[in-house]
């Protein structure tokens, strides 16, 4: 079918669930994705994981004649995951493959060990079209090896719902990989953490984009619980309202590197606002670029009423100064000031940074 081209492969041959190529290849007449396979590097370390099965979905197949075989794939992801769930145990990693075309109905994924991957080459590519995606692993219990795994995927929202929303009860992990997220719709997030689990559900998204296009009241991406990684990915909202970019609060803990925020609302490009008693700083932001457009927002709003903030480690904020009283950076960490640490500090008058104990970064 012309909606899953692939390549034949001797039986014998070593071909790695990961690699650079962006592929699907049929070894022994089993598919195989040779892109980044999240759920390979979560689970175990170096211990490969053995995917049970894989299913099919085409915007060409059927659910009601369908088997999810390549041959005769699901119309809808809905029913690949009763598939999985039906034909596979809870401890068997599923992967279902999603061919190009519009599959646009709000998706529910409750049983994790389970890999979504489209057709998407790049985070900006339509190819595989989704609704928005709510992820709720109730009764997971392993942070890594109980994995969503989301790749090459258009992911949007029209309606009021985050475009992806990690929620629940239980413990476990959403790896999101070459993915476009987006909201139309205001008072929405493109992504929402609210997991409540006290291990501390973990978000990764590398190589994504992240975006609100719209007058943006709510925030971009939004992690009230967890653990979250953003790597490699943009986030930004291009038409001004009141949201944030990313914002870490309650006891969110995260890690941005090489992450590009740039925002024209008036909220801040990157807010943590934590309630969070801790010794060591629960926010890490490295090599990443911070812009707000708005003069009276800050590149960076960094709070935490019962510990240190966050560190910001050679990265460069971008910010229009308009007079007294803008701020690249401001907030309040533990009751006082704030303490952060990076590398060449050079800024006009007017771009103070607010009772901030620093060293070392640039300023635009």
């Amino acid at each position: 079918m012309a909606a899953f081209p692939y390549i034949n492969i001797p039986a014998d041959a070593q071909l790695p669930l990961t690699g650079e190529e962006n592929l699907l290849v049929a070894q022994d007449g089993v598919l195989r994705k040779t892109s980044a396979q999240s759920i390979a590097d979560l689970a175990g370390g170096d211990t490969p994981v053995v995917i049970a099965g894989e299913l099919f979905v085409s915007a060409n197949g059927s659910d009601a004649t369908g088997t999810g075989s390549l041959s005769a794939p699901f119309a809808s992801i809905g029913a690949a995951l009763v598939a999985a769930s039906a034909s596979y145990s809870a401890t068997s990693y599923v992967r279902i493959n999603v061919g190009p075309g519009d599959f646009t109905t709000p998706l529910s994924i409750t049983r994790a060990r389970t890999s979504i991957v489209g057709a998407n080459v790049s985070a900006d590519d339509r190819m595989t079209r989704l609704g928005p995606v709510t992820v709720d692993c109730a009764s997971a219990t392993q942070k890594f090896q109980d994995t969503v795994a989301l790749s090459g995927l258009f992911i949007q929202s029209t309606t009021a719902q985050p475009a992806l929303k990690i929620t629940g009860t239980g413990l476990f992990s959403v790896d999101v990989v070459n993915a476009y997220i987006t909201t139309t719709v205001a008072g929405q997030n493109a992504v929402l953490c609210d997991a409540s689990n006290a291990g501390k559900p973990a978000v990764y998204l590398r190589s994504c984009v992240v975006t609100k296009q719209v007058s943006a009241s709510a925030d971009v991406v939004r992690f009230s619980r967890g653990d979250a990684r953003l790597d490699s990915t943009r986030v930004f909202a291009s038409i001004s309202g009141t949201g944030d970019g990313v914002v870490f609060e309650n006891n969110a803990v995260g890690l941005l590197d090489r992450a590009l925020i740039d925002i024209s609302t008036t909220g801040s490009a990157l807010r943590v606002n934590l309630a969070l008693s801790t010794t060591s700083l629960p926010v890490s932001v490295s090599n990443s670029a911070l812009t707000a457009n708005a003069s009276s927002s800050a590149c960076a709003y960094l709070a935490n009423t019962l510990g240190p903030a966050a560190l910001i480690w050679q990265c460069i904020l971008t910010k229009p100064l308009s007079g007294a009283g803008e701020y690249a950076i401001t907030g309040l960490s533990n009751g006082s000031t704030l303490t952060l640490l990076s590398g060449n500090l050079a800024f006009p008058v007017n771009s103070t940074i607010n009772t901030v104990t620093r060293v070392g970064m640039t300023i635009v």
